[in-house]
């Protein structure tokens, strides 16, 4: 696990801003699949199942965070 770990570490730290908003930018807001993708349809499936007030609660946090970054 340590070298799991320090491998993410030396991975994250090479990347540069360009990268970061790169993989920020293909990846949906949770809650929202890409339209015609498994794997996506696959992470997001949890919110499915979701209370109106967890939906709202995590598109609101989508929100400030896209305003933030």
């Amino acid at each position: 696990e340590e070298a799991l770990l320090s491998a993410s570490d030396t991975a994250m730290a090479e990347l540069t801003a360009a990268d970061l908003v790169e993989a920020m930018a293909g990846h949906p807001p949770i809650g929202r699949p890409i339209p015609g993708d498994p794997t996506s349809s696959r992470e997001q499936r949890g919110m499915a199942g979701a209370s109106e007030e967890l939906k709202t609660e995590m598109l609101e946090l989508n929100l400030a965070y896209q305003e933030r970054f």
